[in-house]
């Protein structure tokens, strides 16, 4: 029995994959994927960023104690 030829293995969906879909849909969706991620990444980075600073920095509630005491007076 003869092996099966390209177009029996590869499915025809995965084979014309990039022909099924005029060019202006697969590069609206390249680009949402990658705003997307861009976003998810500066949302990440923000949240780390503003965790790193920690509510109990001693220096920070110094200094901002020092401003405070200087107002009440």
């Amino acid at each position: 029995m003869a092996p099966p030829s390209a177009d029996e293995v590869v499915p025809l969906v995965g084979k014309n994959i990039m022909f099924s879909h005029p060019a202006n849909v697969i590069q609206f969706h390249i680009a949402l994927w990658l705003l997307l991620a861009i976003a998810a990444i500066l949302i990440l980075f923000m949240y780390f960023f503003y965790n790193s600073f920690g509510r109990d920095d001693p220096i920070l509630y110094s200094q901002i104690n020092v401003t405070s005491q200087q107002k009440n007076k």
